[in-house]
């Protein structure tokens, strides 16, 4: 899936990019001008990432869902996950979030669906994974 969607910076900036849904990770980029040149800006790693609607009462801008995940040391060998959920839900952990608006609630609708189908097969894949490890 491809489409534009804006990134609202936590200060508020308003950043139009265009954004590819690839299998683990939106990549996104800023066109140069009319002529369709599109310049890399970066990507968004899916894995371990949690997809929310913001709610009515808190959204800025509407059409706004966020893509967030609790920072997490390369090295963690999974041993610290809980508590890493602990401290993100008493708000003391590091959370990268991403504000991204859509232009309709349709084209919403079909970026978060397509997001928790890319999120929850990584999610499979990795606990797949995991269990046959043991």
């Amino acid at each position: 899936m491809r489409g534009p969607l804006t990134n609202v910076t936590h200060t508020g900036k308003h950043e139009r990019r265009m954004y590819f849904l690839l299998s683990d990770m939106l990549l996104f980029a800023r066109p140069r001008d009319d002529s369709g040149v599109l310049y890399y800006k970066g990507r968004i790693d899916l894995r371990d990432a949690v997809l929310r609607q913001v709610p009515k009462k808190r959204r800025v801008e509407p059409f706004t869902f966020e893509i967030c995940f609790t920072s997490d040391d390369e090295k963690n060998d999974g041993s610290l996950d809980d508590i890493d959920a602990l401290l993100a839900a008493a708000g003391g952990a590091t959370t990268e979030a991403y504000f991204l608006r859509a232009d309709s609630q349709e084209a919403m609708d079909m970026w978060m669906t397509e997001l928790r189908r890319v999120i929850d097969r990584l999610k499979h894949n990795h606990i797949t994974h995991n269990s046959r490890k043991q």
